[in-house]
C-alpha cells in the first residue's frame, strides 16, 4: 500500500508584549490596539513583538487542509 502525506492544521493562540511609552496601562493598550487596527501588519507594534509564547495545549480546531 502506499504511503502519503496529509497536511493537518490547528488554531493556536500566541503571546507577546512589546513596551510602550503612555500616561497609564489603558492608554497603552488603545496606542497599541489602534495601531494594529490601522496598520495590521505594518504596526510598529507588531514589528517589535518577540518572544511569543504559544498556548499549544489549547489548541483548537484541529483538521485536514
Amino acid at each position: 500500500m502506499e504511503k502519503f502525506k496529509v497536511l493537518i492544521a490547528v488554531n493556536v493562540s500566541s503571546y507577546a508584549s512589546v513596551e510602550v511609552e503612555a500616561p497609564n496601562e489603558i492608554e497603552a493598550n488603545q496606542i497599541v490596539a489602534e495601531s494594529i487596527q490601522k496598520l495590521v501588519w505594518d504596526s510598529p507594534y507588531w514589528q517589535d513583538a518577540a518572544d511569543w509564547d504559544t498556548d499549544w495545549s489549547a489548541a483548537e480546531d484541529l483538521r485536514v487542509v
